[in-house]
């Protein structure tokens, strides 16, 4: 079965997770991790034993990876894992936060995004992990309000040079 083919399945049947092959991943169309994201399910793969490869996986939009070398693929995931995370918080905006917990807004896309730390009850709570959420669980894990979302948008696409409003093309 294809990655197309797994992904239209497992929304069907309303699995949280898609989990193709490989190879079938790295055959897919550019985006598929983008489009098993934004159908509100995850994106796990089997089975990749080398680094490289789970790099590439990873890179590519994978939040899991299986694997019967779990040390070199975990060091792998880890690394991209915090890296990832902290770039693409740097260009969105806090909307909340708790323990271990935080709600951000993409300004370009309008997605809602849910940072956590899997690793919180360690010391330092491990590395970050980065996921959209729909805005429906935002709703009820953040009781973030729809139109507190819709004014911040509005506020990010204001220049600083004029205040107006930019086209959202």
């Amino acid at each position: 079965m294809d990655a197309e083919d797994a992904l239209a399945r497992a929304t069907a049947d309303g699995h949280p997770w898609v989990l193709p092959f490989v190879l079938k991943v790295l055959e897919a169309r550019e985006g598929f991790a983008d489009r098993v994201h934004k159908s509100g399910a995850l994106l796990g793969v089997w089975i990749a034993d080398d680094p490289e490869t789970a790099r590439r996986l990873f890179e590519l939009g994978a939040d899991a990876v299986a694997t019967n070398d779990p040390s070199s693929v975990v060091a792998v995931a880890r690394e991209l894992r915090g890296r990832a995370a902290d770039e693409r918080i740097e260009a969105m905006i806090q909307l909340r936060s708790g323990d271990w917990v935080a709600l951000y807004l993409d300004p370009a896309t309008g997605e809602l995004w849910k940072l956590f730390y899997p690793d919180g009850h360690l010391q330092g709570g491990g590395l970050p992990y980065l996921t959209p959420i729909p805005m429906e669980d935002a709703v009820g894990e953040f009781a973030v309000d729809p139109d507190e979302i819709a004014r911040e948008l509005r506020k990010a696409k204001r220049t600083p040079a004029s205040g107006d409003l930019l086209d959202w093309d």
